[in-house]
């Protein structure tokens, strides 16, 4: 991940639209690795994410790029590869770790802390369907603990 300066502002329908431009030789220069096969068909076809083949793929890709791209606008994210995603067995399991990592800030706020992590997951049920949802985590191939992705 390379650090770089970028405006603040993020147009998705903007981003979507060009990376959602993406043709299958395109693809095999950001998915496929160095010394992939030159076909890549055995490379899309088992790609963490799902099939490359498949536009549905593809757009969970570029999906998951642009909520990088905004969640963290001083970083390049260009490189990302498949491989540097994990889905995680359910909804609970990124409930759990993000309790973990708030859990101090509500322990330590009591008025402002207090019910707050019920309450931000209400927040987010009442937008999507937490039960529904498929959940990915970027686990980039070195990372620090200190690192913000």
């Amino acid at each position: 991940i390379k650090s770089r300066k970028r405006s603040n502002s993020f147009d998705i329908s903007t981003s979507r639209k060009q990376g959602l431009r993406l043709g299958t030789n395109n693809l095999r220069s950001i998915s496929c690795p160095e010394g992939a096969s030159s076909d890549g068909n055995h490379y899309f076809s088992n790609s963490p994410l799902g099939n490359f083949h498949e536009m549905g793929t593809r757009r969970l890709m570029t999906d998951l790029i642009l909520t990088l791209n905004a969640s963290f606008p001083d970083y390049d994210f260009s490189y990302v590869r498949p491989s540097h995603f994990t889905r995680l067995p359910s909804p609970s399991t990124a409930m759990n770790r993000t309790n973990e990592k708030l859990s101090e800030f509500a322990a330590t706020t009591p008025s402002k802390g207090r019910g707050f992590l019920p309450k931000l997951w209400n927040a987010i049920d009442d937008v999507i369907v937490l039960n529904e949802c498929e959940v990915y985590s970027y686990v980039p191939p070195t990372r620090d603990e200190d690192d913000d992705p």
